[in-house]
């Protein structure tokens, strides 16, 4: 029989059900840009954790800019979104998400699944091979993996999006809630078996944001606890009409975004397909440059030499 004290903590907060929650949890917190997500972490989420953020990697390129460690002169401020994206391309060039991972991975392979410290993954999770990433350096090691799934109106995250240190264009919080939306809902709908076995529990937060109030049936019960089948496979998604029902009077209507979506896959496809001439010969873009912009930059170059 279900104590009163739980069923409430149940519906407010997101639990981990073991004797010590410190250790041995891997949670991957999910949702877009000004969703709510800091609020999460330090109200919803009962446990210790140390949390990892790409987005410290742009204030560690701005003081290593700072202290002359790289050559960019540029001062740039967070609280323009422009600065934020070209930030986030400069990391993005240099590796460092990659490098910032494998360095943690690293430092937990040789320690007991017992004391393995709890790990938060902040991240926008639109894409499932992100997910799938950590779940392939977690689970190895002996983590359970937990996703929890922040969900706010629209117009709350562009308002907080005002009100943060870093500010994002107000495409990539629509981008990026719609892609964590499309993802989450075939997560739960099962459409990824390789990984919903990775994945040992699943909870939605939804957050209202300052001044406003979550309508009477989300209010009561802020935090959703997403149930498995016993044998750990696929998700009961029986929740799934309210959280649809949600997002239909959250986000806003956009009937071009997946022809927008499918137009974004197939220019990627066509760079990573596409080759260009080296003093090697013809190659692959993606062996003869680091990026797509890269490419353009050399191209543009070439062009200047030919008209000099």
């Amino acid at each position: 029989m279900i104590r009163l004290y739980d069923y409430i903590l149940e519906r407010q907060a997101v639990t981990f059900g073991t004797h010590n929650s410190n250790y041995g949890n891997c949670i991957i917190l999910a949702g877009g840009p000004g969703s709510g997500k800091g609020f999460a972490k330090d109200n919803r989420i009962l446990a210790d954790f140390k949390s990892v953020d790409v987005d410290e990697l742009k204030k560690k390129y701005i003081k290593m800019a700072e202290k002359g460690k790289i050559d960019d002169p540029k001062v740039y401020d967070l609280k323009n979104p422009k600065d934020t994206n070209e930030l986030h391309m400069k990391v993005k060039e240099r590796g460092w998400k990659k490098k910032q991972r494998d360095l943690f991975w690293k430092d937990r392979q040789n320690q007991k699944k017992e004391n393995l410290p709890n790990i938060l993954w902040d991240m926008v999770s639109d894409n499932p091979d992100d997910i799938m990433e950590v779940i392939q350096y977690a689970k190895p090691l002996g983590y359970t993996i937990t996703i929890v799934w922040v969900c706010t109106h629209i117009d709350t995250a562009r308002q907080q999006n005002q009100m943060r240190s870093r500010r994002v264009d107000d495409s990539v919080i629509i981008k990026g809630h719609k892609g964590a939306y499309k993802t989450m809902m075939e997560l739960l709908d099962n459409k990824y078996p390789g990984l919903n076995e990775g994945i040992d529990a699943f909870w939605i937060i939804f957050t209202a944001g300052a001044g406003r109030k979550l309508t009477t049936e989300y209010e009561n019960e802020p935090v959703l606890k997403i149930k498995k089948d016993k044998d750990g496979g696929d998700f009961q998604f029986k929740e799934k009409q309210l959280v649809v029902d949600y997002f239909k009077k959250q986000m806003p209507e956009d009937p071009d975004w997946e022809k927008n979506q499918k137009s974004e896959k197939e220019r990627k496809a066509n760079i990573k397909n596409a080759k260009v001439k080296t003093p090697n010969g013809w190659k692959p873009v993606k062996e003869s440059y680091e990026d797509y912009d890269n490419f353009i930059r050399m191209f543009i170059e070439e062009i200047q030499k030919e008209l000099l």
